[in-house]
């Protein structure tokens, strides 16, 4: 996946963009134009990095990455960094997702005032549902356009949000880099908005924490030098027993399209309880062969050595690269016996407790959302797209996802925080509700863009309910 780079105290943590589409991360000391100990990456004059054969990758191959942080020995020795150092405090999401977008402006077209229908439109046949007539309306126009603007070069998805003056709707249209031609001005009267996102990636609290491990800190697959985020933690009605289940908002259209579940690994006296994160956080984009162990920290917040067992995969959605997906998501089993128990607030600085709903909201543009996870802690953030359909890229396929959520921020997550949660804001700065309600699962992202999938899809074909209590 491509990474960001930053800072943390004294270490400098390097992000490379490769064109196989994964990022190498490594630790390691700057000194003039080269890396101490890893002669064959070197810093240019100009700021730009040039591996060479030999250094240390995350293999990844397209527009966009997940989240999530891991080292593998490159297949290729193609590579292409595209990104300048900068050295900030921030880590990189949870494996390997990469999303590429770029701004560009627009040479012509309507007002920016955008679209304000005179009257409730009935709504399409999409599932998103609840939202402001203009904003419904808005979505059907994208709805019948989305297979032209896709096939445009250099455009990797849409999505509907506001006009940039915040008056009316706009169908975004989200490019890989500037200067993409042949975009319309507008689409059946509705104006288009370019956003130019970069490089996405499908992406902090790093240490060991026990007594109690809490949600929004690092995890990761034993079977990989990769660190992603505890999401939150749930129960299930549905995923029950070992099988193969399938869902409403699971990819449809090949025989391996379905949610597949593990029994369960250790006893328990009451309802067995699961961490929730990504798919390429816990069973590795897809080639998860059983309860594999999982680790907090993940491995690669302890230099790829042996971490702490709290877990063991529980059940994963497949990722399909040939039809469209709603949802990269994931479960693991926690182990009951794990010292010092469990606590569903965020992080050990208790930033907040989600809360169970018993409807999980819709997304809508503009509402105010949280979120804590491995790499950025805790942010904040706000819907500016919905609906979205965008590309993404994995270690060796490319896959479409589609009803999305768009926050129009580079820094709401970054590597290392897929399968964050993301929820509404119940802060003062937020709605000021003091309920922080599950609506997004965190998994790709770029530096000036974050997209996650719907949480009352995955809950739907999960059967999850959310732990609000220790145990």
């Amino acid at each position: 996946m491509a990474l960001q780079r930053g800072e943390k105290i004294s270490k400098k943590f390097i992000f490379v963009d490769c064109e196989s589409n994964w990022a190498a991360i490594m630790k390691m000391k700057r000194t003039n134009t080269n890396l101490t100990g890893y002669p064959s990456l070197s810093i240019h004059s100009d700021g730009t990095m040039q591996p060479e054969r030999g250094s240390m990758y995350v293999p990844s191959s397209s527009p966009f990455d997940s989240k999530s942080l891991t080292i593998n020995s490159p297949n290729s020795t193609n590579m292409n960094p595209t990104r300048t150092p900068k050295f900030s405090f921030a880590l990189a999401l949870v494996c390997g997702l990469a999303l590429v977008f770029a701004s560009c402006s627009q040479s012509s077209g309507p007002s920016n005032t955008g679209y304000l229908p005179p009257t409730i439109a009935a709504p399409a046949g999409g599932h998103v549902t609840g939202q402001p007539a203009y904003i419904q309306h808005a979505m059907d126009v994208q709805n019948r356009h989305t297979t032209e603007l896709m096939a445009i070069p250099g455009v990797i998805g849409c999505g509907t949000g506001l006009a940039q003056e915040g008056n009316g709707a706009a169908i975004l249209v989200f490019t890989q880099h500037p200067g993409v031609a042949n975009i319309p001005a507008a689409l059946e009267g509705i104006p288009t908005r370019i956003e130019m996102v970069g490089t996405v990636h499908s992406y902090g609290y790093t240490g060991t924490y026990r007594s109690p491990c809490p949600a929004g800190v690092s995890v990761g697959d034993n079977d990989q030098c990769a660190a992603g985020s505890i999401g939150a933690f749930v129960t299930t009605s549905r995923l029950t027993s070992s099988g193969s289940y399938s869902g409403t908002y699971e990819a449809s259209g090949s025989s391996k399209d379905k949610i597949n579940v593990y029994s369960n690994q250790y006893s328990w006296s009451g309802t067995p309880k699961y961490m929730l994160s990504c798919n390429h956080v816990f069973a590795n984009e897809n080639n998860a062969t059983g309860p594999d162990q999982m680790d907090q920290p993940g491995r690669y917040d302890v230099s790829c050595g042996s971490s702490g067992a709290i877990g063991k995969l529980h059940a994963w959605n497949y990722i399909d690269h040939n039809h469209n997906n709603y949802y990269d998501a994931a479960l693991a089993e926690c182990n009951p016996g794990l010292s010092g128990g469990w606590n569903p607030e965020m992080s050990q600085d208790a930033w907040y407790t989600p809360s169970n709903p018993s409807t999980i909201p819709a997304p809508t543009v503009g509402t105010k959302v949280t979120k804590v996870g491995r790499t950025t802690g805790h942010t904040q953030g706000t819907i500016a797209g919905i609906n979205v359909t965008i590309r993404v890229s994995y270690t060796n396929y490319t896959a479409t996802f589609i009803d999305q959520i768009y926050v129009a921020s580079g820094s709401f997550i970054q590597a290392g925080d897929s399968g964050s949660m993301m929820c509404t804001d119940g802060s003062s700065s937020g709605d000021g509700s003091g309920v922080y309600k599950p609506i997004g699962l965190n998994f790709a992202g770029s530096t000036s863009s974050s997209f996650a999938n719907r949480m009352d899809y995955i809950a739907h074909d999960f059967g999850l309910s959310f732990v609000t209590s220790s145990f």
